[in-house]
């Protein structure tokens, strides 16, 4: 069997070196506060807030229930 392929994007935690702007939101992430960034392409990164970054996680996540439900079911 094959090396399973992730359905996340590829992203991780960073603590901010410098002020950054949330993607979503426009809000304003400050040195030192913790944000999301998600890789969007080879080349794209971008951070999310914090209530943006768990909005994110709580839709991905209600998503990936509706699909384990939908295999199940069948």
């Amino acid at each position: 069997m094959g090396r399973l392929k992730s359905l996340l994007k590829s992203h991780e935690l960073e603590t901010a070196k410098g002020k950054r702007t949330c993607k979503n939101s426009g809000v304003k992430i400050l040195r030192g506060e913790l944000c999301l960034v998600v890789q969007d392409g080879i080349h794209a990164k971008f951070p999310y807030c914090r209530n943006t970054a768990l909005k994110m996680i709580e839709a991905a996540r209600e998503r990936l229930q509706e699909l384990e439900a939908a295999f199940s079911d069948s």
